[in-house]
């Protein structure tokens, strides 16, 4: 199930909650992952979605008991959904990643049990230890290697080298093995 959110209370109700986890438009708040708790982890964005990532936040979904989420745009968007209501099995996940890459978005229950920002150079992997372990599929440590390794490659300009290093230096106190 992936359905637009069109009424405007609703709508309304759901940018405060991006407000509280989200700095818009592409990073989250620092504050909010300090009072959860919560790990924070990058790693490489494929047109936001591969089918193992996908399967994995289902999983790691279902762990947490959080069947839907919300998919939020967090920055303006025009002729597109502000936002999503969305069932987090993996053919729904990947369908989300189809219809909102390359815009930036969140993905967040109503009761803020994670998030997993989506922007087109990394998605940002927000959670209780046990779900963000699950999505990544290994340690923090070797997560945060792949990445650094991902944007370190010589394919990028130093600029994005920079951007890419900067994500990595922000999240990196949120989350150890």
């Amino acid at each position: 199930m992936l359905e637009v959110v069109a009424g405007l209370k609703e709508l309304g109700k759901i940018r405060a909650l991006a407000d509280e986890v989200v700095e818009r438009p592409n990073h989250l708040r620092l504050d909010f992952l300090t009072r959860q708790g919560w790990d924070a982890v990058p790693i490489e964005s494929a047109c936001y979605f591969v089918e193992r990532t996908a399967r994995r936040i289902s999983s790691a979904s279902k762990a947490l008991g959080v069947a839907r989420c919300y998919g939020i745009a967090t920055e303006e968007v025009q002729n597109a959904p502000r936002a999503y209501l969305m069932s987090l099995d993996t053919e729904t996940i990947l369908a989300f990643g189809k219809t909102a890459y390359p815009m930036l978005y969140a993905i967040i229950p109503e009761k803020r049990d994670f998030s997993v920002l989506c922007t087109p150079d990394c998605l940002l992997v927000a959670g209780p230890h046990s779900f963000v372990v699950e999505v990544l599929g290994t340690s923090i440590s070797e997560a945060r290697s792949k990445y650094a390794s991902f944007f370190t490659s010589s394919k990028w300009p130093e600029e994005n080298r920079r951007w890419f290093e900067s994500i990595v230096r922000r999240y990196e106190p949120f989350g150890r093995d």
